[in-house]
């Protein structure tokens, strides 16, 4: 059966987990290695706390996991956390907010990239991350007050 056959049937991604899991609708993609994921644990378990509805977690650290995720993922996120829902075939890809996670969880529309404001990067941010330090930074100080002096 091919991917797309797979996926829109159901039965090949229930059949994937059903020895070890409860099929369910949602499934998550996740790093736990990742930045974010202990944040998006949180907001995970708020969604499943509140629609009473159950999030299938899989670990991308894991080969079977990674090649589950491609045949999911045909719109070119490769990132995780990577969400996907069977019912509406809707997904959204990397960190979220709440409110994003919860419409994806209900079927309604959501979007497919919403970076929650505090994991997004400022002006500020940014600036200090091409900051040069360091013994760069001190010889090249020495090297501009040389050449000025």
């Amino acid at each position: 059966m091919s991917a797309a056959g797979a996926r829109s049937s159901g039965r090949g991604l229930a059949m994937s987990w059903r020895r070890h899991r409860e099929p369910t609708e949602l499934i998550s993609f996740c790093d736990p290695c990742a930045v974010e994921y202990e944040e998006m644990s949180q907001v995970h378990r708020a969604i499943e706390k509140n629609l009473k509805k159950k999030i299938a977690r899989f670990d991308t650290r894991l080969a079977r996991n990674r090649e589950l995720l491609s045949i999911l993922d045909d719109v070119g996120c490769n990132s995780a956390p990577f969400y996907y829902n069977r019912r509406n075939h809707q997904a959204v890809c990397g960190p979220t907010t709440y409110q994003n996670l919860r419409r994806w969880a209900e079927g309604d529309d959501c979007s497919f990239i919403e970076v929650p404001e505090e994991l997004q990067e400022t002006d500020e941010s940014l600036e200090t991350a091409k900051r040069v330090t360091g013994l760069k930074a001190r010889v090249t100080k020495r090297i501009v007050a040389w050449n000025s002096g």
